[in-house]
């Protein structure tokens, strides 16, 4: 079941938005990171993530490595979505995140997600994307499996620079199901 929240809004993350997307990964708990699957070890330091989301921010979006959207309920920001390998007009991988505890678990991720979805696959021509969260973190794979997403296998890797090695779940989205 899919709730389009009618308090949801989704947005291109702009560089004044940024800031919040990094310091909800650099202000995370320890364990936080460690549902997440993250590496607090590996999370680059604040100047040089910003400066990586500003260089993609400036790209074409043909060209684009990285593409973030801001996620406003009530017009506040409360989570975001992103894609990266991005192959355009091809395929790219997805990551979903609710930074708010007391708006998690209220459906809002669907609603969320479902818009971001949409976005990457108008914007991008995408005909395919790509999602593996850690296998232990039930929200995401739930939220996945409720969207439509397919699993694809089980496996252990690290999934994305900034994470340990771990068991995730590959999903995919194919673009006749937007």
């Amino acid at each position: 079941m899919i709730n389009l929240n009618l308090h949801c809004k989704v947005f291109p993350t702009t560089p004044k938005e940024f800031s919040a997307v990094i310091r909800y990964f650099l202000d995370s708990s320890p364990a936080e990171l460690q549902k997440r699957g993250t590496d607090a070890t590996k999370l680059p330091s604040f100047e040089n993530w910003h400066s990586y989301m500003l260089s993609e921010y400036k790209k074409p979006l043909e060209e684009k490595q990285f593409f973030c959207l801001s996620w406003y309920y009530d017009d506040e920001l409360i989570g975001h979505s992103c894609i990266d390998h991005i192959e355009f007009s091809n395929q790219a991988f997805t990551h979903l995140h609710i930074w708010k505890p007391e708006a998690r678990h209220k459906k809002l991720g669907y609603s969320f997600f479902w818009l971001s979805l949409q976005y990457y696959f108008k914007y991008f021509d995408l005909k395919r994307i790509y999602c593996q969260p850690n296998a232990h973190n039930n929200e995401p794979n739930k939220l996945l499996r409720g969207l439509g997403f397919k699993l694809v296998k089980h496996y252990k890797t690290i999934p994305h620079p900034i994470c340990f090695e771990q068991y995730v779940n590959l999903y995919v989205f194919e673009a006749q199901g937007v």
